[in-house]
């Protein structure tokens, strides 16, 4: 399953990136003692459709950046941080017997396992890399 389909208020990416999302690197994790997780995601991939106030792919932007809100944190696991390098990672989704969402992040020596009830888009923004 992609990542794209788990993603609560989704239109909007499934608009960018109709196809599901495969070329992208996690930016930021940050956790608040009120139970929710903040998520960033960066997208190395040509969007489906342009977006006028972001201007032209490759001129203007080269990134877009999806901030996600996870909530009903059950367990988040972080294994070797510190290697992520902004490198491409693969993401696997599986939904558990609970109704839980289980994410699991990789990169060549790094590693983050989520398991959350809901992940829903709170913003995007663009930038040059």
């Amino acid at each position: 399953m992609n990542v794209l389909n788990i993603i609560e208020r989704n239109f909007f990416l499934k608009e960018l990136y109709p196809n599901g999302l495969s070329n992208f690197y996690m930016g930021r994790i940050e956790l608040t003692a009120f139970d929710k997780l903040t998520l960033v995601l960066h997208f190395r991939e040509i969007p489906a459709i342009e977006v006028a106030k972001w201007g032209r792919w490759g001129k203007d932007y080269n990134i877009i950046t999806a901030e996600l809100t996870g909530c009903m944190i059950k367990s988040i696991q972080i294994i070797d941080w510190q290697n992520n390098q902004r490198e491409l990672c693969e993401c696997e989704v599986e939904l558990t017997t609970d109704d839980y969402i289980l994410l699991t992040f990789r990169g060549t020596d790094w590693k983050v396992v989520i398991e959350l009830k809901s992940l829903l888009l709170q913003r995007n923004t663009v930038y040059m890399e």
